[in-house]
């Protein structure tokens, strides 16, 4: 079965995520459910057979979108595992926001 391996933009797109929800709710709580679920999306789309999401590769070698509530996953597909590239708010202008660092 694939795992998910999130890239640090990936990981600094969720910290930031749930300090922004923490900051907007008045709860740290709300905000680590919320990112929480969004991580789990990530495991799910790793473990679920098949190719999923939109081939993005306007923003990447391989790379692939997929949309949950407001954000989009951006995610590449290797043998056992999927890198998870960015996670980024859906209205963003996402090819100005995902970078060649991103691939890292």
């Amino acid at each position: 079965m694939r795992r998910a391996e999130f890239f640090a933009e990936a990981e600094r797109d969720l910290l930031d995520l749930r300090r922004y929800l923490a900051r907007q709710s008045g709860s740290l709580r709300l905000a680590s459910d919320f990112t929480g679920r969004l991580r789990a999306r990530c495991d799910d789309i790793a473990s679920l057979p098949g190719t999923l999401g939109k081939t993005r590769d306007d923003l990447g070698v391989s790379v692939r979108s997929i949309a949950w509530r407001d954000y989009v996953i951006l995610f590449r597909y290797l043998d056992d595992r999927i890198q998870i590239i960015r996670i980024l708010h859906g209205q963003r202008d996402l090819p100005a926001a995902v970078t060649p660092n991103d691939e890292s």
